[in-house]
């Protein structure tokens, strides 16, 4: 499928750092709160991580689009120019 891009690991890198180890140690000096944050952390990061994935998807499925227009495209411009020689 392809590599995430940079700014997809920036990304979950900062909600890792901004919600999921604040969370986890707010918990661990007793704050029931810290749950919540890296709660979150870790479903941004998962929501993020699956944007990616899915941004790679629709370029490769865009790519085999456009390549199954150009082979039509071919074919069109193969018949017109044999129609033009046998005239």
């Amino acid at each position: 499928m392809g590599e995430i891009p940079v700014w997809g690991w920036i990304i979950m890198l900062a909600w890792i750092l901004g919600f999921t180890i604040p969370g986890i140690i707010k918990v661990k000096n007793g704050s029931v709160w810290g749950i919540l944050l890296a709660t979150i952390g870790l479903a941004f990061l998962g929501a993020v991580w699956a944007f990616c994935y899915y941004e790679l998807y629709k370029k490769d499925i865009e790519i085999k689009r456009i390549a199954n227009l150009v082979a039509k495209l071919n074919a069109v411009e193969e018949k017109i120019s044999d129609k033009q020689d046998n005239n």
